[in-house]
């Protein structure tokens, strides 16, 4: 115990030595030296090394060091508060805030679930002392790290964007972590671009200005360069980037260069896009080209009207073209509804804002060809949409939603009323573009009708709520006959009228990383890879619906 001793008296030499502690260096180091010896020596130097940390800068390194020694003891309680006191070398020396912060973020691979709870705090308690610092050290680990840290990192920059409030009230911290997620996007998977977009259009100060966020996106989707469609990594960024990018258009972003790299450059090889055992790229494609028109002005109507209505054809055959020695139901085997629901949607978004090309006297022949192909393909449609129903009649909600099979067949059956509904407006003189539609992959309708369902329980799957007077205020509040009978219903009607990375802090010292002294391999950095850091990476499979 003569050691313990030794402690406590040095311990009471710089609590009194008050402005002079400074000079008491033999005291300080025993705390430094204790972290070698037996345990409840390391138990008290892991007390006072921080306490005493800011009045000797040059044993600076090696009182950090030190700590860390206590960091990997064996000892459950003695490791946890060797950790739990790392922040508090920052305390009074804002400095080391970023080297602490690195430390504690590799510490964010532990197994133990409280000592992981130890280690967000202190970052959570850093980043609000000096979040420009505390950042510079997680994203060193983000850019340098190994896999595992680098994806523990990560997820925790997704929580604190959400819940730390220096993101919500200092907006130098959310420029800065825009800075550093820039650096980063040069060598990351698809779905850690998704998690850093998220991350970021949750910051205020970010968020507020969407075209920042956009720039952003179109930087990493590449579309300066030629439209590979042959190359998986291109196809994938070119979809992930324009998911990422749709939301902020709506609040304002301009969508110009996507609506004229996927229509310019995109669209008229589309034929040429391959299909991979993940599925068939032309539908994921498509899907966005359909999506993005709604944001087409009028002169982008103008300019891709045709090219639209000339890819649409290709799937919508003529009559004697496709009744040629078959019956109407291989014919309607050959169809494609889902390459056809996209085209004909992009189709009549583009004709609500311009639709001169079929309404001009020149492409009067246009029109009529047009025409036969539309109520062609709308009497198949209707075809299929009785074997549909027939096969979905009997099933319950759940067999609906559980079984994959179904669940096809339930899209295929929106899919097919989608078409319907836009047919029914082309076909009209002139063409008309009034119908609102919403895609079958966004859609959340399931248009089936059981006939053993009463009528109530068709209005619960609808999400009709019948109105009853009961519910209604008395007369003297609404006007009414407060004699009325209670049990009228009132049923609502049915329709409707109508990156290359910058130089990094890394946060070492001669010592090198803790990784590296725990035996762990630094991450090198590279490009941007579409697949996941090491492995395979699920991609977002592009179902093709050709409906048989």
């Amino acid at each position: 115990m003569a050691g313990v001793e030794v402690l406590y008296k040095n311990f009471g030499v710089l609590a009194d030595a008050g402005e002079k502690a400074g000079e008491c260096v033999e005291a300080y180091q025993s705390f430094l030296d204790a972290t070698k010896a037996t345990l409840p020596e390391k138990k008290l130097a892991c007390q006072f090394i921080p306490r005493f940390f800011h009045l000797f800068p040059t044993l600076a390194e090696a009182a950090i060091d030190a700590q860390l020694d206590l960091c990997e003891e064996e000892e459950t309680p003695l490791r946890r508060q060797a950790i739990k006191s790392l922040p508090d070398f920052c305390k009074d020396s804002k400095e080391h805030i970023p080297r602490i912060t690195d430390i504690l973020t590799q510490l964010l691979q532990q197994e133990d679930a409280a000592e992981v709870a130890i280690v967000r705090n202190g970052l959570e308690f850093l980043i609000e002392k000096d979040a420009e610092a505390a950042l510079g050290g997680i994203f060193s680990q983000i850019l340098l790290g190994d896999d595992l840290v680098r994806e523990k990192a990560i997820k925790f920059l997704s929580h604190v964007t959400t819940t730390g409030k220096v993101f919500a009230t200092d907006e130098k911290a959310g420029q800065f972590l825009l800075q550093e997620v820039h650096k980063v996007l040069s060598d990351v998977t698809g779905d850690e671009f998704t998690i850093f977009i998220s991350m970021l259009s949750k910051v205020k100060s970010i968020s507020s200005n969407p075209q920042n966020l956009a720039d952003l996106i179109t930087e990493q989707a590449e579309l300066d360069k030629e439209f590979q469609p042959s190359e998986p990594e291109s196809l994938d960024r070119l979809i992930t980037c324009t998911q990422q990018a749709a939301p902020f258009f709506i609040k304002g972003a301009s969508p110009v260069k996507y609506l004229d790299y996927l229509f310019k450059n995109v669209l008229p090889v589309l034929n040429d896009i391959i299909a991979t055992e993940a599925g068939d790229y032309k539908y994921g494609v498509l899907k966005l080209i359909a999506e993005l028109s709604i944001h087409a002005t009028e002169e982008n109507a103008k300019e891709f009207f045709e090219p639209v209505y000339r890819k649409l054809i290709e799937y919508m055959p003529l009559p004697s073209d496709a009744i040629i020695d078959e019956s109407e139901e291989d014919a309607l085997q050959k169809l494609n509804f889902s390459f056809v629901e996209c085209l004909m949607y992009t189709l009549h978004k583009l004709g609500g804002k311009s639709s001169e090309y079929l309404t001009c006297e020149e492409n009067v022949e246009v029109l009529k060809d047009f025409r036969q192909r539309v109520q062609y393909f709308g009497r198949m449609g209707q075809m299929y949409i009785k074997q549909l129903k027939a096969a979905l009649q009997d099933k319950k909600k759940t067999e609906l939603e559980s079984n994959p099979e179904n669940k096809i067949k339930v899209v295929a059956l929106v899919t097919c009323n989608n078409i319907t509904v836009m047919i029914k407006d082309l076909l009209h003189n002139p063409p008309s573009f009034k119908s609102r539609v919403t895609v079958s992959w966004r859609s959340k309708t399931v248009p089936v009708t059981n006939p053993d369902e009463s009528v109530e329980e068709r209005r619960k799957r609808a999400g009709i709520t019948p109105i009853s007077l009961d519910n209604l205020p008395p007369k003297k509040d609404r006007g009414g006959d407060s004699n009325s009978k209670s049990s009228q219903l009132y049923s609502l009607p049915t329709q409707r009228k109508g990156v290359k990375m910058d130089e990094q802090y890394t946060g070492r010292n001669n010592r090198g990383s803790y990784n590296n002294r725990r035996g762990y391999n630094n991450r090198r950095s590279g490009g941007y890879r579409n697949n996941s850091r090491g492995g395979g990476r699920s991609q977002e499979t592009f179902e093709n619906f050709l409906f048989r």
